[in-house]
């Protein structure tokens, strides 16, 4: 992947990039086997006349030719594969001929069952074509929830830069138990990031009820506090449904107020967001609260204090999920976040929130070729727009 600027995901441990574009995705076809797979029945034919050539014609190397249209069904389609069957009864015939034994009953048999392999063949690979047909437009459907759930957003949200980093721990799978997202709201720039207890088909759901919720509310209330109450009633409803009364998620919720150059941080559970500057790297300390969906276990719903800071030109903040600070290495040693940033951007001129992703991806991808965890980074930082209030008189 390329390195992220606003909300595009960089390369991430050394993961091909999985294209988030639905524009296209009904003309997008399945992907071509590999060229060694492709180049099987070519490498048969050389094979089988080479032995041919060099062997006693008492040994009916033809007979290998039989192979021949399986080796096509795993890379062609029905046509070439029936081709290829045709091809095979010809040479088998050919080499047969060369020694006058074309017509023995060895050899006719040959040809006849050459021909109920390239029958088979032709079968298996109509029925690879359709279920890679299939993959792709069950690939297609969840690229499409992907974008539904972590929708790619502008590079430039107003006075607000960002840049995020989103990886599931499972390659195969395109959304996780981790979230994020931010939107501009009549109150300010609001974002979230959070992490849900568990894994698979159930934590998807939870996270859609979590985004759909804060995409909502965050619109219709003025304050962060009944922004994650909001929240807290919206699971506890979803645990009811489901049965699951250990149904939580780990949140950070943050409003930019891009006029008094300051965020507001309200924590519900979740690991101490960081703030980056040419000074260091420092994490910035929040309330303890209970996470969202278990804000009735303090015996009344959780009222978490928000803090305020300054976020002041050239800093960035950085919320992430534990699937950076607890990736370990080859020793088992916890990934060190803060001085591997501080490290890398400690004195250095401003940096932004794609510097830092991009850092942050590359760097993880060096420590540890392990993924025990989802991972989500997200970045943020007032743009030349704010510095331009911030030193006007």
């Amino acid at each position: 992947m390329t390195l992220p600027i606003s909300f595009s995901r960089p390369r991430t441990l050394g993961r091909p990039r999985r294209s988030t574009d639905t524009s296209s995705a009904g003309r997008v076809g399945a992907p071509l086997p590999a060229a060694w797979v492709r180049l099987l029945p070519a490498a048969l034919i050389l094979v089988d006349l080479g032995l041919d050539t060099t062997m006693s014609s008492h040994v009916a190397a033809g007979f290998l030719f039989i192979a021949l249209p399986a080796f096509a069904a795993f890379s062609m389609g029905v046509a070439a594969t029936a081709a290829f069957t045709v091809l095979a009864i010809l040479l088998e015939i050919g080499v047969a001929w060369r020694v006058g034994h074309q017509f023995e009953q060895h050899h006719v048999t040959a040809y006849a069952v050459t021909a109920l392999v390239g029958t088979v063949s032709m079968v298996l690979a109509r029925q690879r074509l359709r279920q890679n047909r299939d993959l792709v437009r069950a690939r297609t459907v969840a690229e499409a929830l992907q974008n539904a759930l972590l929708k790619p957003l502008p590079e430039r949200l107003g006075p607000l830069t960002a840049a995020a980093l989103y990886r599931p721990a499972d390659a195969d799978t395109l959304i996780s138990g981790d979230l994020y997202d931010v939107a501009e709201t009549p109150f300010g720039y609001r974002a979230i990031i959070g992490d849900v207890r568990g894994k698979g088909l159930a934590s998807v759901q939870t996270v859609a009820a979590v985004l759909g919720t804060f995409r909502e509310t965050a619109h219709e209330v003025q304050d962060l506090t009944e922004l994650a109450a909001r929240l807290d009633r919206r699971l506890q409803r979803e645990s009811e449904a489901d049965g699951d009364g250990e149904l939580f998620v780990t949140a950070t919720l943050v409003e930019y107020d891009p006029g008094a150059v300051a965020i507001t941080l309200l924590n519900r559970g979740h690991l101490d967001p960081l703030l980056i500057s040419a000074e260091g790297v420092r994490a910035l300390p929040t309330s303890a609260e209970l996470p969202l969906g278990l804000g009735n276990l303090a015996g009344a719903e959780a009222d978490a204090e928000p803090v305020s800071c300054p976020l002041r030109p050239g800093e960035v903040l950085l919320l992430h999920t534990d699937g950076a600070s607890e990736a370990r290495d080859d020793n088992g040693v916890f990934y060190p976040i803060r001085e591997r940033l501080a490290e890398r951007f400690g004195g250095a001129a401003e940096p932004t929130p794609a510097e830092v992703v991009a850092h942050l991806a590359q760097d993880l991808a060096e420590y540890t070729d392990r993924t025990r965890d989802d991972l989500a980074v997200l970045a943020l930082a007032g743009d030349v727009w704010t510095k331009a209030l911030v030193m006007a008189p």
